[in-house]
């Protein structure tokens, strides 16, 4: 039995394998006895067909109404930040408000049950998804606004692979899970400026917290399916020490 939370969130490019290795490390981790619970996951996957996307979509808007009105100040805070990040459109703004308090309201609610928390899709890469088209150096100035203020994950898992490896996994998706799969393969310029926000968000980790505690950060590779499976074993040893180390 845990006797404190661990929130884990899994960053990096759409394709490069966050939902995969997060669902094979809650495998690994069930398999040792170790309660894991999936936030973003339970709420972002399965059959989409009405009534049960309905269901979905009416599940996260109750917990974006719990963000605002338990943290209201917080929750205006990150609505102007939102709005300095100059969103390309009304339905993007709308859309990266939603995701941006969602979030923030599961991550409080790790605290209600002691339990490891993988996020697939976490605070941080909120940021990457705001600051994809938003002005230059906005994802800085919000960062030094609305983290100081907004829970953050305990570990951060940071995945990384070839351009090309990436391109080709977005390319064989048959959905429309992020903006991402719509780009096509050979768009260098999409690909190069998703790169250089995610190596902001990263500075963000290591010099926007520097008031409180940061999370531990482990970089992982992840190129081919033999790494995916290596590197959720990884994860999920590195995660069930933290769980020792924490009880003890």
């Amino acid at each position: 039995m845990l006797e404190r939370s661990i929130s884990v969130e899994f960053l990096g490019l759409p394709g490069v394998g966050k939902t995969c290795i997060s669902c094979r490390v809650a495998e690994i981790l069930r398999r040792g006895g170790v309660p894991v619970r999936e936030p973003t996951y339970s709420l972002g996957h399965g059959p989409g067909r009405p009534p049960r996307s309905f269901k979905r979509m009416a599940r996260k808007s109750i917990h974006v109404a719990r963000e605002i009105v338990t943290h209201p100040w917080s929750s205006l805070l990150s609505l102007r930040a939102l709005c300095g990040t100059r969103q390309p459109s009304f339905p993007i703004f709308i859309k990266m408000t939603f995701n941006w308090l969602l979030v923030s309201s599961l991550l409080r609610r790790t605290e209600a049950v002691p339990a490891v928390y993988l996020f697939d899709q976490g605070i941080f890469q909120a940021l990457w998804s705001i600051g994809l088209d938003a002005r230059p150096g906005a994802i800085r100035d919000m960062g030094r606004v609305v983290l100081e203020r907004v829970p953050l994950p305990d570990v951060v898992a940071v995945l990384e692979a070839e351009l090309a490896t990436i391109a080709g996994r977005l390319n064989s998706r048959s959905g429309h899970e992020s903006r991402a799969d719509a780009w096509h393969p050979d768009d260098t310029e999409a690909f190069a400026r998703s790169s250089v926000m995610l190596e902001q968000i990263k500075a963000l980790m290591r010099d926007g917290t520097r008031r409180r505690e940061s999370p531990l950060v482990i970089r992982v590779q992840n190129d081919t399916n033999a790494d995916l499976e290596t590197n959720a074993l990884r994860l999920a040893a590195e995660i069930q020490r933290l769980t020792g180390e924490w009880a003890a």
